[in-house]
């Protein structure tokens, strides 16, 4: 039974793979971000500048990758004490659309941070998802 669920679980984790285009994952209460997906040369420029720093990280994609008309919207909704605090009132995701450089092309891209509790309960880790979306801005949700 455990070798099914395992199968299972890397089919479901190829799947999300394959339809986001970037996936991290963020303690917020530490400050760190991994990244699961994401495009080479991005995560070189990222690591180079950042150091897996989630503030440095959210910085640098802001200043380098989102449009400047979603700048703020992007840094407001992507700030750590905001995450931390909404999730704390058990918010179930925030999600939000933004004009961001994919492939050297402003795209509507839609983020998704959803929680994830940690070891000792706090909902200071969050799951990030990127999709290139089609259509027109939504506001955060």
């Amino acid at each position: 039974m455990r070798e099914k669920i395992n199968n299972y679980y890397e089919k479901v984790v190829a799947s999300l793979r394959d339809a986001y285009y970037r996936i991290g994952v963020v303690d917020l209460k530490n400050n760190q971000i991994v990244n699961v997906k994401m495009d080479k040369k991005e995560l070189e420029q990222e690591e180079a500048a950042a150091q897996e720093q989630y503030d440095s990280v959210i910085e640098f994609c802001a200043h380098h990758y989102v449009h400047p008309v979603d700048r703020i919207k992007f840094l407001q909704l992507s700030d750590r004490n905001y995450l931390l605090n909404a999730f704390r009132d058990n918010r179930e995701e925030i999600s939000f659309t933004y004009q961001r450089l994919v492939d050297g092309v402003y795209k509507w891209v839609k983020t998704i941070i959803v929680p994830a509790e940690d070891e000792e309960g706090d909902h200071c880790m969050v799951y990030q998802k990127y999709r290139c979306s089609e259509g027109k801005r939504k506001s955060a949700e």
